[in-house]
């Protein structure tokens, strides 16, 4: 029982490639075998047919390679044989009733390739003309090709055969040594068997009439005009340059006028005295030089007409991917692989599959992935993954994802493409450990990268809390690229608000803002830092009007101006303009939403208005912490429904439990419900939070919640530091409702219960703290250490 072959490397039948001269003695047989020899190198599966019927040539060559040195003693069947077996047989001979990979096995024979010429799944396999024993005659006789043909038979069983050498599917090429002259068995070569033609010509007067004459009777027998022919003159000899150019000329006029078009006669093949004595492939002796060159132009010309080019086949695969025919791509690409002389092709497929308008996901497409992989050259598989990569990044998450594992199947230590990943698992996916992983991958990869060392160290900063790592990181990145303004605004921040060091902020931001003085963003920021720092509102609004000059409608930057007209200003119509602008530029922005509720809450007193904006805010970002402990805030405090509040603050701390102010506000419902225990707890944490270096409105509410509410030992201590922050910080709280806790702190029993209301309204501002200098604690309260 046969094994079944391997598949062709073709999704095609193999094509004929016939190969005809008028007359012999032109290298046409030498020709054929070593432009199957070039092919078989390249790691095709290649056939060499001898139907020189009469005069057999390459014949010998199968009967030597068979080891028997006698080609009177072989008895290696062939093309005779086969066919013969098939007339007096019919449906019992080989032809028809073996499976074609056996049939065909039978009657060819394995011509051994050089060692160095072996390249799986390559193959050279001759069939010859017949055995070559004293009967052949006698037997080429009795098959008379030329009777079955005029008795009508010929041209099915020429048909019959082609099939099952296709059919076998042993070959990816299959090339005809064609008989000279008009025979009717030159005939069947060319016009029956061939799907592409080579006519070999000399350049004396015999051969040129002779082939024009040949041309002329083709052209009569209405062979399909789309068939590829071209004429390869041979043999061209070195050094008469003169008398070839006319001769050649010559042969075009005649070969232009028999056929009635044009009809290429550019591919030469040069005189060579070998080619006179041995049979034997010239390509595998001499991989060079100028005979090579003939026959390797040749054979380039060959699989120009069948489509075969690797730019051809390339574009197969790219329409093949883009149809999801991925193991089509690449049967179309391994099969470019081997036609190609140098790589550049597999770079042109990637940039082409890159431009598809998705890829495809590395499980369906596995196999093409690792192919590119293997073959592209490493900069355009960078470059084409970055891009790949950038692309994805600027997606929904969900639609991200498949775009980042095709650029890293693509190219798995691009650093682009692994610190593009990191950042989209960072701020996309919020997976923190794969996203470490990956970004010190990209770091591996390229220890200087400055985009990914900034962004690892605002990932250490942001979601580890590694100031130290994170401040290496940063000065690395700058040191990387001392100019990157992203990177010299986010390290500002950094030396802000975790070094506490506003000097060495300042003067980074002004630094980011020589690199890139229109930077939007980095004017807002620089804006922000002005206001909150430097209380400098005048320069806080000149920055704030320079960053919306060069961003008009950049939603965060609107948002943040009309807080600032709002808070500083006291301008509320200007900062209801400016919510609105920055909510029509972006009606989802949570951040604005939750800043516009919180504004219509405080100075429009529309709370129905400031509910609703809210609940939008919130559905933009369920877990905005931000936004859910404002809601909270309100729920509680405008609303009374302290239940539902207790609800939205438990969810803001989930989405952020070192949220101080969300923790404060908290701590103060959980006292006011008599959850003592609970609340003061709450405020250690709180104030463990709080930089002691930079007090706020935030510490003040704590210490009042802490004398309120806390442990007798820590009340004076408590008092003296509210003193303190009101007194000689001027630090108070505005129009913070402290009434539940002054109620907690009376059922309590405190001491001082008759004098917490008045002392809330030195803490809110109304009163001086002048007011509270009658009562003695108040004037006892040493300022803290």
């Amino acid at each position: 029982m046969s094994l079944a072959p391997p598949p062709s490397i073709l999704d095609r039948p193999s094509p004929f490639i016939t190969f005809y001269s008028f007359k012999g003695g032109v290298g046409r047989s030498m020709a054929v075998i070593n432009v199957a020899g070039i092919l078989a190198s390249r790691g095709f599966r290649v056939l060499v047919i001898d139907m020189d019927l009469e005069a057999p040539g390459l014949s010998y060559l199968a009967h030597e390679s068979a080891s028997t040195h006698s080609p009177v003693a072989s008895d290696q069947p062939g093309f005779v044989d086969f066919l013969l077996d098939a007339v007096e047989r019919g449906e019992a001979s080989d032809l028809f009733h073996l499976p074609a990979d056996q049939a065909v096995r039978r009657y060819t024979a394995p011509y051994e390739l050089p060692p160095e010429f072996k390249r799986d799944p390559a193959s050279l396999h001759i069939m010859p003309a017949g055995r070559l024993d004293r009967s052949y005659a006698e037997r080429l006789e009795r098959l008379d090709l030329p009777g079955l043909y005029r008795a009508g038979n010929g041209l099915a069983l020429i048909g019959a055969f082609k099939r099952v050498v296709q059919d076998s599917r042993l070959f990816d090429y299959v090339f005809i040594d064609s008989r000279t002259g008009f025979s009717d068995e030159s005939g069947i070569c060319t016009r029956d068997l061939a799907d592409a033609l080579m006519v070999v010509s000399g350049l004396n007067r015999q051969n040129v009439e002779g082939t024009a004459h040949f041309l002329k009777a083709l052209r009569r027998a209405q062979v399909d005009p789309n068939r590829p022919i071209e004429i390869i003159l041979s043999p061209v000899p070195n050094g008469e340059d003169e008398l070839v150019e006319e001769r050649e000329s010559a042969a075009q006029r005649a070969f232009r006028e028999a056929w009635g078009a044009e009809i290429a006669t550019g591919l030469h093949i040069p005189y060579h005295p070998r080619l006179a004595l041995t049979e034997e492939p010239h390509i595998f002796r001499r991989r060079k030089g100028y005979l090579f060159e003939a026959y390797h132009q040749i054979e380039a010309h060959v699989r120009e007409h069948l489509g075969a080019t690797p730019e051809a086949l390339s574009d197969a695969a790219v329409t093949a991917a883009r149809d999801r025919h991925y193991s089509v791509a690449v049967t179309r690409l391994r099969h470019a692989a081997l036609l190609a002389d140098s790589p550049e092709w597999i770079d042109r497929f990637l940039v082409q599959f890159a431009a598809t308008k998705s890829m495809p996901e590395i499980a369906a497409a596995e196999e093409l992935y690792t192919f590119v992989r293997e073959r592209a050259s490493s900069p355009t598989r960078a470059a084409v993954a970055s891009r790949i990569a950038w692309q994805a990044y600027a997606m929904p998450a969900n639609d991200a994802g498949p775009l980042f594992e095709a650029a890293l199947a693509i190219s798995p230590t691009s650093s682009d493409v692994l610190g593009a990943y990191a950042s989209f698992l960072h701020t996309q996916r919020k997976d923190l450990d794969a996203a470490e992983s990956f970004y010190r991958r990209a770091l591996d990869a390229d220890p200087d990268h400055a985009t990914n060392l900034g962004n690892f160290a605002l990932f250490l900063c942001d979601e580890r809390r590694d100031f130290d790592a994170a401040e290496s990181f940063y000065r690395r990145a700058l040191d990387a690229d001392p100019n990157h303004a992203h990177h010299l605004d986010n390290f500002a921040w950094f030396l802000w608000h975790e070094r506490r060091d506003p000097d060495a902020a300042e003067s980074f931001y002004r630094r980011a803002l020589d690199a890139h003085p229109n930077h939007a963003n980095i004017l807002s920021n620089f804006a922000s830092f002005l206001r909150h720092e430097r209380r400098d509102l005048d320069a806080a609004e000149s920055f704030y009007r320079r960053a919306l000059d060069a961003a008009p409608n950049h939603a965060g930057i609107l948002g943040n101006f009309a807080t600032f007209l709002g808070d500083e200003r006291r301008d509320p119509d200007a900062a209801e303009s400016f919510y609105r602008r920055a909510l029509d530029v972006d009606p989802n922005q949570a951040n604005n939403l939750g800043s516009f509720a919180l504004f219509l809450r405080l100075e429009r007193r529309d709370l129905n208005a400031a509910e609703s904006f809210y609940r939008r805010a919130l559905d933009a970002a369920p877990n905005h912490a931000n936004n859910l402990g404002g809601f909270a805030l309100f729920l509680c405090d405008e609303r009374r429904d302290l239940d539902a509040a207790e609800s939205f603050y438990r969810r803001a701390l989930d989405a952020d439990p070192n949220h101080a102010n969300n923790l404060a506000n908290y701590a103060r419902l959980c006292l006011t419900r008599g959850r003592v225990d609970e609340g003061i707890n709450l405020i250690g944490r709180v104030l463990a939070l709080l930089p002691p270096e930079r007090p706020s409105e935030a510490d003040v509410e704590c210490w009042m919640y802490t004398y309120c509410c806390g442990a007798p030992e820590q009340r004076s201590s408590a008092l003296a530091r509210l003193r303190h922050l009101v007194s000689e910080r001027r630090i108070t709280t505005g129009n913070w409702d402290f009434s539940g806790v002054i109620q907690q702190a009376q059922r309590m029993g405190h001491p001082e219960a008759a004098q917490l209301p008045a002392l809330a309204e030195v803490l809110a501002g109304r009163a001086a703290p002048g007011s509270l200098d009658a009562w003695e604690p108040w004037r006892a309260a040493s300022p803290p250490q």
